[in-house]
């Protein structure tokens, strides 16, 4: 999710440079292209009016979702071993779960979230079993993540057939 905002960025950056380059002499020099500079401002007002709501609320589920998935492995971290490490948890747990998104190597990172757990945490002095448990938690608070976005989508697409269906063509 991460990879895939910070490209969207990184793309709307760019065209709102090369669009706030373009001269507003340009309009009175070439009158034949007076209705390409104004979709391209046009478009320019569109992105930022996106990029100011759409894109801000994105932002800001995507970080409380982080956070309350290292929440989670924290107390799953103090279940497992009754000891806290918050300063390694805030550092490894994003690490961890960028590396396993952007590495489409097994179904839904499994092998690669474990092993980087157990490599990350012994830093700290957890064992590799404590590691391991905890990755396991990880893994099932992701994937009731995923569970809970797929019943939401099933269930919006259920709501969007009954309107459909309700829609009198004879209107």
């Amino acid at each position: 999710i991460l990879y895939s905002t910070l490209s969207f960025l990184g793309l709307l950056v760019f065209i709102t440079i090369i669009f706030w380059l373009l001269p507003k002499q340009c309009n009175s020099r070439f009158q034949q292209l007076k209705f390409l500079y104004n979709k391209v401002i046009s478009l320019r007002e569109e992105v930022q009016s996106y990029v100011k709501t759409n894109l801000t609320i994105g932002l800001i589920y995507s970080f409380l979702s982080y956070f309350f998935l290292i929440l989670v492995n924290i107390f799953a971290m103090y279940g497992v071993t009754e000891r806290l490490e918050l300063i390694s948890s805030f550092l490894f747990i994003p690490v961890i779960s960028i590396a396993v998104i952007t590495m489409p190597i097994s179904f839904n990172g499994l092998g690669i979230r474990e092993s980087l757990f157990i490599i990350f945490f012994q830093m700290t002095g957890f064992s590799a079993e404590e590691a391991l448990a905890m990755a396991a938690i990880n893994f099932f608070v992701i994937i009731s993540y995923s569970i809970g976005g797929g019943i939401a989508v099933l269930l919006e697409k259920e709501n969007k057939i009954i309107k459909k269906e309700n829609v009198n063509p004879f209107q």
